[in-house]
């Protein structure tokens, strides 16, 4: 993903008020409330739930980021990783409505629209060249209702369309128009001692 610190220079973000941050956390909250419903999981305590728990961290590390005080986003955002196990930096723009339906390995450095949703073990970060599309050096721009499946990556300055689908396991590495579905091919069954094919 490449390393990017905080303390690095880097253009200075737009200041955030404490009202806009509890209006986005209140979004994601509906957001997380209605997954929730649908999979017929109980919504209270919300406090316990690994899901909301880390989109709460990462809003006031970015809350603090962008006002100036570093030391205090970085407590939020090392203690969301020892948490809840998700690394997303505070360098990181992220729309209202950020849903994370499991957090554990997720990685996130770059800039997402809203309503997008993250599963587990997705990685969405830079590295491979120092181009700005508008998220910073070298990192990704996510546009609004995106979906990344389980251990989905996004890699380097790349545009991912409103909309797109990101299928388990699959790399990116150049744009995605708005609406496309990225996948793997369909894994194969062989029979054992031979490499015909089993049931396609």
């Amino acid at each position: 993903m490449g390393i990017i610190s905080i303390d690095a220079e880097c253009p200075a973000p737009q200041a955030m008020t404490r009202q806009e941050t509890r209006s986005r956390l209140a979004v994601d909250r509906q957001r997380l409330t209605a997954a929730m419903r649908e999979a017929g999981q109980v919504c209270g305590a919300f406090w316990l739930v690994p899901a909301w728990q880390a989109v709460w961290l990462y809003r006031w590390s970015y809350f603090h980021f962008v006002n100036g005080r570093r030391l205090l986003s970085r407590a939020y955002w090392h203690l969301n990783l020892l948490l809840t196990g998700a690394d997303i930096n505070p360098l990181s723009e992220i729309g209202p409505g950020l849903l994370l339906s499991s957090p554990l390995g997720v990685v996130i450095v770059g800039r997402l629209g809203a309503n997008v949703t993250v599963y587990g073990h997705v990685g969405i970060g830079g590295g491979l060249s120092q181009k700005d599309i508008g998220a910073g050096s070298g990192l990704p721009v996510v546009e609004d209702d995106v979906v990344l499946h389980f251990s989905a990556v996004v890699l380097g300055p790349v545009r991912i369309g409103k909309g797109a689908r990101l299928g388990a396991r699959t790399l990116v590495t150049r744009d995605i128009p708005s609406g496309g579905v990225v996948t793997l091919d369909e894994p194969r069954i062989l029979r054992r001692g031979s490499t015909d094919d089993e049931g396609g």
